[in-house]
């Protein structure tokens, strides 16, 4: 029976293969499927292997090693990547296929050297998991059943081989290995597999993005993209560039189509020449509609559709393609030099986070994973995304939901916090690669700057690198050379050749503002800044409010996940935040007791692991929260705000706002708040206390604001209202700052501020936009009593829905939902006595459905030791 069911599938890609021929002057075979696998070099069994893949989730999947992120499963699985593996398909091909004029094997990614055959006969060498491989095929198929074999090679023993051929060790910071084997530097692969300060040590292999055979004959559209040429209200002039690749001069016709209105765009004759040419065509679309960030205006898209006709045959493209211009602007002003994005010729107050992959196997990262999480850092007000250097280029879905809802894209090279060698070859190697990515990616309206790398000018100068690995000046000097090379000539070179729009930003963080022969070191006056003195320096959160650039691209603080997504990695004996496994897990060298040791500033110590997970994320969420409030007061000094992370790459204690399994986190609800357009900021600065407004919005608006100081008992002592414009170019203060004392005596208050609360109102046209509570206290010393919370709820389609009650005033209540991964649309609130709160709970969506869900909630109360 099997061997009936494979003939007729054998039978029906031929005769496919056949009639696609004949209609079709592209046919494009997937490769995706079938696929074994095996350890090289030996004689054992070929086992099933999944495209696109690694080499770890197909043992994992066949049974030969456990869950790489169960407990310490990660240091017993080491061998994988310092062996060979060979991946092998079956190719079946007519002989109508084969009389096409060109047959090419297209990779879109293998990881990372590898060696492609067909047939046993060697066709090409590979050595960039970052780069498209393209490979002419024809000379290589017969008739009938071909073989392609990819073998990859250790990514480690190959990184030993070029170390060893180096005059000098490079320096890295993140990479888990001993020094003189640190091999990261060499490679083109994704950086955080060799281990980073929150991703474990796990350096995969695989042919991990899509594998498909490509025929074509007479010529092939090898890239469209679209620039904008100018914009005025009543139009938009723009270009298209068709590039082709001929086998004879030939006579087309280029055409342009706007789907929206079913409107053609542009025609233009021409004679396509034999080769790789390109051919513009200039169109114009009236009235343009803009595209606009979250919270500024509609993301609008134009799908455009590009063609090629001849003979009746057609090749095209679709593209969605969104019409702004974006700047950065540095400019002399009184605080230095800026450093802000315009969109539309618009200021924007960036307010985003720093992006990682989804998972350390990266093909695992579903599309329903990709649309949770942009959708999450839409939800949570952000504008804009920062994918971090040490990681990929993302997957076209990623950047295709970042389009569709808003969120511009500060789009890194893959290169962080290390060195990297100067040879001909490499220059070469990261050249070709640039290209590609910058051609994929260029026509993709969220991405507003290309960055050319993470840290390294930073560990250049005050981590003094230079210093701790001992070069002479002859290797200093060689070894900055090559830095100049790859980041001020080969990529701003590439970015002004093929994406010429948009800025080119070499460093993050760097004050530097090009190639000048002066090193300048981060500072608060221009550039970009990265801030890590709190975590690294245990010092309380209020010492962002002094360290505040002009531009805030990484600052953050670490948090536990959840019980429940602990439960999935961890025994019940790990369950102690200084356990052997939570200690193991912990990647960041200051260890899990920098979360306590912040935490005793303002929290009492926790009565059990539980209380510890609960006001680890508090402790982060508050933090991350005035960073954000003092961040957003100071504009225009500082004109963005972009924390360490939004997600993770695998079940951990890290700085991520969402978890590996898409749990939010308490700081990710309170980024929600903290990012909403206009929002007021409670500042305390020692004993003074100040209040200020803050807008985003394009234009200046009335609001009312109330701000009502109660006892926690609820008793109303002071209210105080004003109606204000705030503008959108700078904050308002609504209360200039004054003691608490002073503000106190003020309101004819005469209480303990351990006993105080108070509540921020702000409306619009008689509509609530902002709420927020306030202690003049660390909560630690607030009089807070049982708040006798209860709960219940409902399910509705695929929504549940909670009712939560509470007696007296509740601090922070976080409701948990217990057995279903997901987001609730508020959580860790406060509330005052006798007060009922309703909320929603988003299940992810490949949670099961027949599960019952079951809720819990609890508040700072419930973690104090009652003895």
């Amino acid at each position: 029976m099997k061997k009936t069911l494979l003939l007729i599938l054998v039978f029906g890609v031929l005769i496919a293969c056949k009639q696609k021929s004949r209609s079709e002057d592209h046919l494009k075979i997937d490769l995706n499927t079938d696929w074994t696998f095996k350890q090289a070099e030996t004689k054992t069994d070929w086992l099933p292997a999944k495209v696109p893949g690694t080499v770890h989730t197909d043992l994992k999947q066949n049974g030969i090693i456990q869950d790489p992120y169960y407990r310490f499963t990660e240091d017993s699985i080491y061998w994988i990547e310092r062996k060979n593996w060979e991946y092998r398909k079956t190719i079946n091909c007519s002989k109508e296929y084969l009389e096409n004029q060109n047959i090419e094997l297209v990779f879109e990614g293998l990881d990372t050297y590898a060696s492609i055959f067909i047939n046993n006969k060697h066709i090409e060498e590979v050595d960039n998991m970052h780069r498209l491989y393209r490979i002419n095929s024809k000379p290589y198929l017969k008739e009938g059943s071909n073989e392609l074999k990819v073998v990859f090679k250790s990514p480690s023993v190959e990184g030993e081989e070029k170390i060893s051929k180096s005059p000098y060790l490079l320096p890295t910071i993140a990479e888990r290995a001993e020094i003189g084997k640190q091999t990261a530097p060499f490679t083109r692969k994704a950086s955080f597999h060799y281990g980073w300060d929150w991703a474990p040590r796990l350096v995969t292999m695989g042919v991990w993005r899509p594998v498909y055979l490509e025929a074509w004959n007479s010529y092939k559209l090898r890239d469209l993209s679209y620039a904008l040429i100018s914009l005025e209200t009543e139009k938009a002039k723009l270009s298209a560039e068709f590039e082709i690749e001929a086998e004879v001069d030939k006579e087309v016709e280029l055409l342009i189509f706007n789907n929206n209105d079913n409107s053609e765009l542009a025609t233009k004759n021409i004679l396509v020449k034999k080769g790789i040419h390109t051919y513009i065509v200039d169109f114009t679309i009236n009235k343009p509609k803009l595209w606009w960030s979250n919270g500024l205006g509609e993301a609008y898209l134009y799908n455009l559709t590009g063609r090629i006709t001849s003979n009746k045959k057609n090749e095209e493209r679709t593209i969605d393609y969104g019409i702004r211009t974006i700047e950065l602007i540095q400019e002399e002003d009184e605080f230095g030099k800026s450093f802000k994005f315009q969109l539309n010729g618009k200021d924007v107050f960036i307010k985003g986070s720093n992006w990682v992959p989804g998972d350390v196997f990266i093909p695992n990262v579903s599309n329903n994973q990709y649309k949770w999480l942009v959708e999450s850092a839409k939800e949570a007000n952000m504008n804009l995304l920062r994918v971090w250097g040490g990681a990929i280029y993302e997957n076209d879905e990623f950047y295709r939901l970042c389009d569709k809802n808003g969120i511009m894209i500060w789009q890194d090279f893959m290169f962080a916090c290390m060195h990297y060698p100067g040879t001909k070859d490499f220059l070469n190697n990261i050249e070709k690669e640039a290209i590609y990515n910058v051609k994929r990616l260029r026509n993709h309206p969220s991405i507003a700057m290309w960055c050319g790398n993470n840290e390294i000018e930073e560990g250049w100068e005050p981590w003094k690198w230079s210093e701790k690995y001992k070069y002479s000046s002859e290797d200093s000097i060689s070894i900055y050379n090559d830095y100049e090379k790859i980041f001020y000539e080969i990529l701003p070179k590439v970015v002004e050749k093929y994406d010429a729009s948009r800025h080119f930003w070499a460093s993050s963080p760097s004050a530097r503002p090009g190639k000048s022969g002066v090193r300048y070191i981060q500072n608060n006056k221009s550039g970009d800044r990265h801030y890590w003195g709190v975590w690294f320096g245990n010092i309380p959160f209020e010492t962002f409010y002094e360290n505040t650039g002009r531009f805030m691209s990484e600052y953050g603080f670490q948090s536990f996940p959840e019980i429940k997504t602990l439960q999935k990695i961890a025994d019940q004996e790990d369950m102690a935040f200084n356990s052997l496994l939570m200690n193991h897990r912990q990647r960041s060298f200051p260890g899990n007791q920098r979360m306590q040791e912040v935490m005793d500033f303002y929290f009492k110590r926790p009565k059990d692991f539980k209380s510890f997970v609960y006001l680890s994320q508090l402790n982060q969420a508050e933090g991350i929260k005035k960073a954000i409030n003092f961040h957003r007061k100071s504009k225009p000094m500082n004109m963005g705000t972009i924390y360490w992370q939004m997600n993770d790459v695998w079940p951990t204690m890290s700085w991520s706002s969402i978890d590996y399994f898409g749990n939010w986190k308490a700081l990710q609800y309170f980024v929600k708040k903290a990012n909403k357009d206009v929002i007021a900021v409670p500042l305390q600065q020692g004993d003074n206390f100040s209040l200020h407004l803050v807008s985003d919005r394009l234009s200046s608006d009335e609001m009312a604001v109330t701000i009502a100081v109660k006892n926690l008992e609820g008793q109303m002592l002071s209210e105080i209202n004003n109606t204000v414009v705030v503008r959108s170019d700078r904050s308002k203060s609504i209360i200039e700052p004054q003691s608490i004392t002073d503000f106190l005596a003020s309101q004819n208050i005469d209480s303990n501020p351990k006993n105080l609360v108070i509540g921020i109102k702000i409306q619009e046209a008689g509509a609530i936009i902002f709420e927020d509570t306030y202690c003049f206290v660390p909560t630690k010393d607030l009089n807070l009593e049982e708040p006798e919370l209860k709960m219940s709820w409902k399910k509705e389609n695929d929504r549940h829905y909670i009712s939560i009650t509470t007696k007296h005033f509740a601090k922070n209540v976080g409701v948990l939902s217990e057995n279903l991964n997901g987001r609730f649309s508020d959580n860790f609130f406060d509330m005052m006595p006798n007060e009922t709160k309703e909320i929603e709970f988003i299940p992810y969506g490949n949670e099961d459905d027949t599960v019952v869900a079951k809720f819990s909630a609890m508040s700072v109360w419930n973690t104090y030791n009652k003895k």
